[in-house]
């Protein structure tokens, strides 16, 4: 076999043992988080439900946009631009000045009583924030079994320390906690020590660089950050909009469907990550053949996942929603689907955005995602008050389908700009 034959042989090989690994552990995510909402659904009200819901609600934007898409940079540095301590420290110094000013605020909002869950539930998405830059330098050296194997050990201790403390305080603010001290845990302990291994092995040290370069994460990011913060509102302005017109109970059912988009979300956040480096290498090469031969590959394996997770929910999401949370979530299955629907176009959307950022255009990504919410918020607006949890659903489809053509545009023009200059 020829050497560059026996080369993208290699570079298939590893990629499918990457998606393999990735795709495990994020299985295994999904289900903790299924088997989470269920243990919460079957212990306690629709009302704490939504309590949960809504502090996510609340924490998801703030850290979003302190994250700066940061994995996927990272993920796709295939030329060490910068050392992994160096994105550390400014993931960190963001999450910090996140967590502050979000906990002081949320003090003043949801008071006394509420604030032990937000404070909780911001925590474990620290943690969790810690853990996911150290994946993207896992994925970039082709280590995603160390991936894997992080997110079965998070997956499997919180959801047996968060069913051991429900089941013992039977309040919400157990089970947060365990998801509070098994995130931070998992990534002080385990993830970030292999990271700091993995990039001492490499010989790099971010001190040696200059303090500019800093800026440059920052300004690569910065839009990153911004898309990240508009694609959480587009999760969460729903919820929002059931919460004041339907109330906090609905919110909670509402949120729990949400879980099935969730868990579909991470089979293609395994499939985006393990392809961003091989997108990434293959355009710093100007390799365009390969390049193509990824991303076509890419977006069929997209558009057949999603066309699964939507059969799925028509053929047996009343009967498994009864099932895993209990009637008043099956009587809601129409709204289900319709969920599902959405998520199928929003994961195209997301291969889009992550081919974009593989070849660091950035800036589109926030005028896509901006539109998705403007055309959210304003079908929210209209259906959520006349038909409540479904007008939630159809406005998240309408979103999801205007970001998919602004982005699968930008990705059109990409291809064309890099054909020119090959030429």
């Amino acid at each position: 076999m020829p050497g560059g034959e026996a080369g993208a042989a290699e570079e298939a090989r590893v990629r499918r043992v990457g998606v393999r690994w990735l795709l495990a552990g994020n299985a295994a995510t999904a289900a903790v988080q299924l088997g989470l909402a269920m243990a919460l659904a079957k212990q306690l009200t629709e009302a704490a439900v939504g309590d949960f819901v809504l502090a996510l609600s609340i924490w998801a934007p703030v850290l979003m946009a302190a994250n700066m898409g940061l994995r996927p940079v990272v993920a796709s540095d295939a030329e060490g631009e910068h050392p992994f301590g160096r994105y550390l420290r400014v993931r960190a110094t963001a999450l910090a000045v996140a967590f502050v000013l979000t906990t002081g605020a949320c003090t003043w909002l949801v008071g006394s009583e509420g604030i032990v869950v937000v404070l909780l539930v911001g925590l474990s998405k620290v943690g969790e924030s810690f853990s996911e830059l150290s994946y993207g330098l896992q994925q970039r050296h082709a280590h995603e079994r160390t991936v894997g194997v992080s997110l079965f050990i998070r997956g499997g201790v919180s959801i047996s320390l968060a069913i051991v403390l429900l089941e013992a305080t039977g309040t919400l603010e157990g089970a947060c906690l365990a998801l509070a001290v098994t995130n931070l845990g998992v990534a002080l302990v385990f993830d970030l020590p292999r990271a700091r291994a993995l990039e001492a092995r490499g010989g790099a040290s971010a001190s040696l660089h200059p303090r500019g370069a800093v800026l440059r994460i920052v300004r690569l990011g910065a839009p990153l950050g911004a898309t990240a913060v508009l694609l959480s509102l587009t999760t969460n302005v729903p919820r929002y909009f059931i919460e004041a017109e339907v109330g906090r109970a609905a919110l909670g059912v509402f949120g729990v469907l949400g879980y099935g988009v969730a868990a579909g979300a991470l089979v293609m956040n395994a499939l985006c990550n393990a392809t961003a480096r091989d997108l990434g290498a293959s355009w710093i090469r100007r390799d365009l053949v390969r390049f193509r031969g990824v991303l076509r590959g890419f977006v069929l394996t997209t558009m057949g996942w999603a066309g699964l997770v939507v059969v799925v929910a028509l053929v047996a999401g009343e009967l498994v929603l009864g099932l895993m949370f209990g009637p008043s979530y099956a009587a809601a299955s129409e709204v289900f689907v319709w969920m599902m629907v959405a998520g199928g176009v929003a994961y195209l959307g997301f291969a889009f955005q992550y081919t974009l950022t593989a070849v660091r255009s950035t800036s589109i990504q926030v005028v896509g995602v901006a539109l998705e919410l403007v055309v959210l918020t304003l079908a929210c607006a209209w259906w959520v008050p006349q038909h409540g949890l479904l007008g939630g659903a159809l406005a998240l489809l309408c979103g999801a389908v205007a970001r998919a053509l602004v982005l699968g545009g930008a990705v059109l023009r990409v291809l064309g700009r890099g054909a020119r200059e090959v030429r």
